[in-house]
C-alpha cells in the first residue's frame, strides 16, 4: 500500500508542477485571445477547404464536360477517283477539285450517336476556304429526300449541331468546297461532342435583310453565328440541299457568301464573325458603307426561305450546377466579441473580434 500511495503523491506532485509551469509559462498573448485564436482558426481552415473544394470541382467538372468525344480517324469514304486524289493520307492534304463535290468523307452505315450533340471538325485552313461540312443521316423528311444537318465556314474548326429526332442513324458525312477549285486544307481531326453551352445574343436585322457592323465587331472571328430561317412554301416542300442566295457588303446583292438551306419548316445555319467580317469589308482592310446603310452584310435570301433571327452564340464558361459562391460572404451583421470572448455592441471600445478576424472598434 505504501507503494501505491507513493506512487499516487508522485503523480499528483507531477501535476501539480506541470500546472504550475504552465500557469508560470511566459505568454507574448493574454489566454482569453489564446482561446478565441484556438476557436477561430479551425473556421478559417474551414473556408479555405470550402475553397479549395469549389475550384477542385469545378476543374473536375470542366474536364469530364470536355471528355466525352468520340473520335472517328482520317477521312475513308471516297478519298480518291481514279488518279484523282480527294485526301492523301501521308501529307494531311485534303483537295477540292470540284466546286461542291460529295468528297471527301467518311461513310458510318447507320451509327448511333446519341450520345453526342455535334460533330466537330478541325482543320488547317490557312487561305480561308469556304468549308461546308455535310451530316448525312439515314432517314427521309416529307419530300422524300435525305435529311441533313450542315455547317459552312473558313475557320479552322467548324462545328455541326447534331439533328435531335435523326442523330441515331448517322448514314456518311462528307466535306464541301463553296469556293471554285481547286483549292486545299490540311486535315488535322474529326470527333463527335457533347454540345458546348451558349448564351444567345440576337443581332438587330435591319429592313429584314441588313446587320450592321457595329452589331459584330466586338466579337472574336471565331464567335459562332447561328442564322434561323423560315421555309415559307405553302404547302410544305424541302428546300434541303438548296443554294437559297448568301450574304455581302452591305447593300450590295450579289451574295459572296453562300448558304444551302436545311430540311424542315423552320432550320438554322451556322456561320462565324469572321465570315461576316470578311464580308462586310469585301476585300478590303475596312467595311465598306452601302448607298443606304453603314458597314454591314446585307442578306439576299430566296427559294421561299426568308431569314428570321440572327444569334451571336457566346460560350457559357460557368460549369453548370456548380455555385460561384459555395463560400458566403462575411455577414456586415455578424456578431462582435471582445478579447474575453464576450459578445459586445458597438458602443464598445477596443479590440473586437468580427466574422473571425479582429479589429480595433473606436
Amino acid at each position: 500500500m505504501a507503494c501505491r500511495k507513493n506512487s499516487i503523491d508522485n503523480e499528483q506532485d507531477n501535476i501539480m508542477y506541470f500546472a504550475t509551469f504552465v500557469v508560470y509559462l511566459p505568454r507574448k498573448e493574454p489566454i482569453n485571445v489564446l482561446i478565441l485564436k484556438t476557436i477561430f482558426k479551425p473556421i478559417k481552415y474551414i473556408k479555405l477547404m470550402k475553397k479549395l473544394f469549389t475550384l477542385v470541382c469545378g476543374v473536375l467538372f470542366a474536364m469530364f464536360a470536355n471528355a466525352a468525344t468520340l473520335d472517328i480517324g482520317e477521312p475513308s469514304n471516297n478519298v480518291k477517283d481514279g488518279e484523282t486524289v480527294w485526301y492523301d493520307a501521308t501529307t494531311k492534304i485534303i483537295t477540292f477539285h470540284e466546286k461542291w463535290s460529295y468528297r471527301p468523307g467518311w461513310w458510318l452505315g447507320s451509327k448511333d450517336c446519341s450520345d453526342y450533340d455535334d460533330f466537330v471538325l478541325e482543320i488547317e485552313n490557312s487561305d480561308k476556304v469556304n468549308v461546308q461540312v455535310v451530316v448525312e443521316y439515314d432517314a427521309k423528311g416529307d419530300d422524300g429526300k435525305t435529311i441533313c444537318s450542315t455547317a459552312m465556314g473558313t475557320d479552322n474548326k467548324i462545328t455541326v449541331p447534331l439533328n435531335a429526332d435523326h442523330k441515331n442513324v448517322v448514314r456518311q458525312i462528307y466535306l464541301q468546297c463553296a469556293d471554285d477549285a481547286p483549292k486545299t486544307v490540311t486535315f488535322k481531326s474529326a470527333y463527335f461532342q457533347n454540345a458546348v453551352k451558349h448564351t444567345e445574343v440576337e443581332l438587330t436585322l435591319v429592313e429584314g435583310h441588313t446587320i450592321l457592323a457595329s452589331e459584330f465587331d466586338k466579337y472574336a472571328d471565331d464567335t459562332k453565328v447561328k442564322l434561323s430561317f423560315e421555309n415559307t412554301t405553302d404547302p410544305y416542300v424541302s428546300r434541303n440541299g438548296w443554294g437559297i442566295g448568301g450574304f455581302a457588303n452591305s447593300d450590295n446583292w450579289s451574295p459572296t457568301y453562300e448558304l444551302n438551306a436545311a430540311d424542315g419548316k423552320n432550320f438554322d445555319i451556322f456561320v462565324t464573325v469572321g465570315d461576316f467580317k470578311k464580308a462586310a469589308k469585301n476585300g478590303t482592310d475596312a467595311y465598306v458603307d452601302g448607298e443606304s446603310h453603314k458597314g454591314g452584310v446585307t442578306f439576299n435570301i430566296y427559294n421561299n426561305c426568308k431569314l428570321v433571327h440572327a444569334y451571336v452564340l457566346l460560350v457559357d464558361n460557368t460549369p453548370a450546377n456548380i455555385s460561384n459562391a459555395l463560400v458566403a460572404p462575411a455577414a456586415k451583421n455578424a456578431p462582435v466579441y471582445n478579447l474575453a470572448g464576450q459578445q459586445v455592441n458597438a458602443s464598445y471600445k477596443g479590440v473586437v473580434i468580427k466574422n473571425g478576424k479582429k479589429y480595433v472598434q473606436k
